[in-house]
């Protein structure tokens, strides 16, 4: 991939993430920050298409990111939010795994959950359901369910298991979904001390660099109140 397709993939990204539609090529010529013609975008999309990092879902329809397209785009947020040293986020109390899902499903608005002592799991935000067109799907709505059904049989520890070494949350994208190899939805997911977990669910589209963001500083706060004030 050169790098302007790579960039052209990351704008079709943000712009599908912001809108939930079909990006066209004029849309997309508009908002790339430097200046490209629309034939020569039309080029370029044609081969990120036959790379298999977008689809048109119809002929006469513009193009949305695969869940390919994701995970190139955000497959390296855990290094970018290193560099910056993490985004700044209010000062909040939050003291166990109770406080710290909700606060996080308002945030994302998105559903959040996570698993507190003795393996008990907090769930928020089916409301924010409603606001993704996504959800008005039946079999999207099944699927996001069946996930949801299994949050209290599946392993902790093998979803643990799963989490990068160096502490920071681990993004599941699309098939990489150890609840359910489905290219419909996104997860983020951050360990907290002594086994527990605190995670973000939503749609494949959802804004995985703002939620790496909000479960790392989360998942700080909770260790620095299990080690007595000191981060893990």
């Amino acid at each position: 991939m050169t790098d302007r397709q790579r960039r052209i993939l990351k704008e079709i990204t943000a712009l599908y993430i912001k809108t939930g539609t079909p990006i066209s090529s004029g849309m997309l010529a508009e908002h790339l920050p430097f200046d490209l013609s629309a034939a020569t975008v039309r080029l370029e999309l044609a081969r990120l298409e036959n790379e298999g990092y977008i689809t048109q879902p119809h002929v006469s329809s513009g193009s949305i990111p695969t869940p390919e397209a994701f995970r190139e785009v955000f497959g390296n947020v855990a290094d970018h939010e290193t560099k910056r040293k993490r985004r700044t986020h209010p000062n909040v109390a939050i003291e166990n795994i109770t406080d710290a899902v909700p606060y996080l499903a308002r945030q994302m608005r998105l559903m959040a959950f996570g698993y507190g002592t003795q393996d008990q799991v907090c769930i928020m935000g089916f409301q924010y359901l409603t606001n993704f067109p996504e959800f008005y799907d039946p079999e999207t709505m099944s699927e996001f369910f069946s996930i949801v059904d299994r949050l209290s049989s599946i392993s902790l520890e093998n979803i643990l298991g799963m989490l990068p070494r160096g502490g920071e949350p681990g993004i599941f994208i699309g098939s990489q979904n150890p609840f359910m190899a489905s290219d419909s939805f996104g997860m983020v997911v951050g360990r907290v001390p002594e086994g527990q977990l605190l995670a973000v669910l939503g749609p494949l589209r959802m804004n995985y660099s703002r939620a790496f963001s909000l479960v790392s500083y989360l998942t700080m706060l909770l260790s620095k109140n299990s080690y007595g004030g000191k981060e893990a």
